[in-house]
């Protein structure tokens, strides 16, 4: 019998191997043993960040897609002077950000609201929802253990350490260019072509937006900025131009609306812009980043409302400051 135990303990030795594999390099740190920052390069899930609410107190919550999800939140303190749990992750839907407002109010107490709309995530086309699955595999540390996703995760984050790969390639102004127009083309015009204004996630952030109110939480919303190419390929060719006013007038009925998402936004180049959405550098805002960028800086100041150089601002359904008048 003994020896027959003997084999059958020998069969999860592979197993105990690969499991302390996988706590040493998952990528969500999900029961916080590295104290460094894991980055995933594959998940597209919130589920590190939903995890670090039980190791950490904020003052101030940031909610968005991939425009935000890189920003280092010692980053945030630096420039705003406040503790700010940066839960935006890439791919977020409008809906997803709504889920993830409900889930954090459950967590903490807030003083302060920073949620992200764009017209990308404002249209009935482009609704994400997967919160609810992330909740469970937040909570549960079993099903996060048998999910075999994650395994695949952690597999490649490995393999990614073991390749060493610079992701960082400079492209000449014609190739920039081109992937430019790959973007517009392939990845954002087709979900475009079918924009229509989400007046049911209008209405669920004006709930949030009401519910802030009675609580004494400061709640603004914040509109990216979007390279010109976006404009010349998508939102020009679809005229989309009064609907883009249109969705940020709504907005602005309960709450301010801060605004990047205009045609030659001020102060920002094409050159700025890695792709028709993500500013050079925006995927990883750590402090190395920011030490000599000086766009990337003011995007945070402007994201962050420390000042209000470059975002018009709409308030009552009406545009009360353009670009013009910001200085």
């Amino acid at each position: 019998m003994k020896r027959f135990i003997a084999k059958i303990s020998l069969l999860f030795i592979p197993l105990i191997i690969w499991y302390g594999i996988f706590l040493a390099f998952e990528p969500n740190n999900y029961f916080n043993i590295s104290k460094e920052e894991r980055r995933s390069v594959s998940s597209a899930l919130p589920v590190k960040k939903m995890r670090k609410i039980n190791w950490n107190n904020y003052e101030c919550l940031l909610l968005g897609d991939s425009r935000a999800a890189g920003i280092d939140e010692d980053v945030i303190e630096d420039i705003t002077g406040k503790k700010y749990y940066n839960l935006a992750f890439g791919g977020c839907s409008l809906q997803e950000e709504i889920d993830l407002f409900w889930w954090a109010v459950k967590q903490q107490s807030f003083d302060k609201v920073v949620f992200m709309a764009s017209f990308w995530t404002i249209s009935t086309a482009y609704n994400g929802d997967r919160i609810k699955y992330v909740e469970k595999v937040a909570a549960d540390p079993i099903q996060y253990l048998l999910a075999g996703q994650y395994h695949i995760e952690t597999v490649k984050t490995i393999l990614h350490i073991l390749k060493n790969k610079d992701e960082n390639k400079n492209y000449t102004p014609e190739e920039r260019k081109e992937n430019k127009k790959y973007y517009a083309d392939a990845i954002i015009y087709p979900l475009a072509e079918n924009f229509e204004i989400n007046y049911n996630a209008i209405k669920k952030i004006k709930d949030i937006s009401d519910f802030c109110a009675e609580n004494g939480i400061e709640f603004n919303i914040f509109i990216p900025p979007i390279d010109e190419s976006i404009w010349e390929y998508v939102i020009k060719p679809l005229n989309l131009t009064l609907e883009l006013d249109k969705y940020k007038s709504e907005l602005s009925m309960f709450c301010k609306v801060y605004d990047m998402e205009y045609e030659n936004v001020r102060g920002f180049l094409e050159s700025d812009f890695a792709d028709g959405f993500h500013l050079n550098g925006s995927t990883n805002i750590n402090h190395e980043a920011v030490s000599d960028n000086s766009v990337l800086i003011s995007f945070l100041r402007e994201l962050f409302m420390v000042e209000n150089k470059i975002s018009r601002v709409w308030m009552n359904g009406n545009l009360v400051q353009s670009q013009n008048n910001n200085y």
